[in-house]
């Protein structure tokens, strides 16, 4: 008799579970400017990919062009004119490159009062300019390992090398470089506007 109670509620469970897995959840919103390129995801796809890496190098580029003093200029850039990708590819990369140039360079030369200390010469603006590269440099390698974007994760921010007067001035390169390469790898505007 008791196992005639017990069938009923048993089964139901059985059912239930049976039938839950089969759902599946709603779907995540994407960060805009993610997958407006018709990549199925957020990371995938080849085209993805060479923008991406197109995004990172043409952020490194600037970062060159900057310190060296040269001309603002993406074609001017190896990288630029001879993709390091495939022929197909070539023209997200490209794509990639420029917009990766073009928002490291506004922020490096903007005349902008966030961005006077970069041109303080000496040490600390020397300890600025080295941090705001190594923070795109961070913000490259949290977005290549899909780790959750805060500059407090990266040692080089949390124990900076350099001198102790200088680390504030490396801080605050530092995040402020984060911000903005990260921002533009996820398809945002530099400054959130």
């Amino acid at each position: 008799m008791n196992l005639k109670r017990l069938a009923a509620p048993a089964l139901i469970l059985f059912l239930a579970m049976m039938v839950a897995p089969a759902a599946s959840p709603a779907a995540e919103p994407v960060a805009p400017g993610m997958g407006q390129y018709g990549d199925q995801g957020m990371y995938a796809g080849p085209r993805f990919q060479a923008r991406r890496r197109g995004f990172e190098e043409g952020m490194e580029g600037a970062i060159k062009d900057f310190g060296n003093h040269r001309r603002p200029d993406p074609d001017n850039r190896d990288e630029f004119r001879h993709p390091p990708v495939p022929g197909p590819l070539q023209g997200p990369y490209r794509n990639g490159f420029e917009r990766g140039y073009q928002v490291a360079m506004t922020e490096l030369m903007s005349g902008g009062d966030r961005n006077n200390p970069y041109r303080e010469q000496g040490p600390r603006g020397e300890a600025r300019m080295r941090g705001f590269q190594d923070g795109m440099l961070g913000a490259m390698h949290d977005f290549d390992n899909h780790r959750r974007p805060d500059p407090d994760n990266r040692n080089e921010f949390r124990h900076p090398d350099v001198p102790y007067q200088l680390q504030d001035a490396y801080r605050h390169g530092f995040e402020r470089g984060y911000n903005v390469a990260m921002r533009g790898l996820m398809g945002l505007p530099p400054d959130g506007r």
